[in-house]
């Protein structure tokens, strides 16, 4: 990883989040949060389907566990932190805090700006997956 990538992991920002209070919140996906998804869905991609809406899933759930390892707070806190109105915002602001703590440009090689599956040729690529606000969420192996 270089310099430049270290510097601005360390360093990141997050994504601001607007809470039920009217209050904001920066959420930032670090080691800790991204190992506790890991010990909850599996694997990253897992985690990454369930927050989409075609997969049927618990949206509130799902979000309530992020808001919990994100932030800091019990789950039960976290239920208390949603802004129901606000979940497709809450879906992309998890997906750019993906990306910026997993940079898919500096995951291939081949520089096209998306990442190779683990064990795939130095050629072969994919990208994100839309979220339902038009944004990306991020690709991962799990691994």
């Amino acid at each position: 990883m270089s310099e430049a990538t270290d510097a601005r992991r360390l360093l990141a920002q997050g994504t601001p989040i607007t809470l039920a209070d009217g209050s904001s919140r920066s959420l930032v996906i670090q080691a800790r949060a991204l190992a506790q998804i890991e010990d909850r869905y599996g694997c990253l991609d897992a985690y990454i389907g369930a927050l989409k809406p075609a997969t049927g899933g618990k949206l509130f759930h799902h979000l309530a566990f992020t808001f919990s390892v994100c932030l800091g707070v019990s789950e039960d806190e976290a239920w208390d932190l949603m802004d129901t109105r606000l979940l497709e915002s809450y879906v992309a602001a998890i997906g750019a805090a993906m990306q910026e703590a997993l940079p898919m440009e500096e995951a291939n090689p081949s520089g096209n700006g998306v990442a190779a599956p683990a064990g795939a040729s130095p050629g072969a690529a994919t990208s994100g997956s839309p979220s339902p606000s038009g944004t990306s969420l991020p690709s991962s192996s799990g691994a």
